[in-house]
C-alpha cells in the first residue's frame, strides 16, 4: 500500500511538473518517423527469419511441425 501511495505521489508530481492537460496539443522532443532504411530492414528481418526457419525444417532440425501434418 505505501508503494502504490509513493507512486501515485511521483505520478502526480510528474503530472504537475509537465503542465499535464494544459495545452490542447501534446509536445514530443523528438518526432519518429519510419524511412525507407527502416521498411528495408523490418523486410529483411523477417525474410532471414523465414529463411532460417524453411532451411532447418528441410533439415530436419525442427522435427515435426504441427502446422504441416495430416490429421
Amino acid at each position: 500500500m505505501a508503494t502504490a501511495i509513493r507512486r501515485a505521489e511521483r505520478t502526480a508530481l510528474a503530472m504537475d511538473g509537465r503542465a499535464f492537460g494544459v495545452f490542447s496539443t501534446r509536445t514530443y522532443y523528438k518526432q519518429f518517423r519510419f524511412a525507407l532504411p527502416d521498411y528495408l530492414f523490418i523486410a529483411s528481418f523477417w525474410l532471414l527469419n523465414i529463411l532460417i526457419i524453411v532451411t532447418f525444417w528441410r533439415m530436419g532440425l525442427l522435427g515435426p511441425l504441427s502446422l504441416l501434418q495430416k490429421v
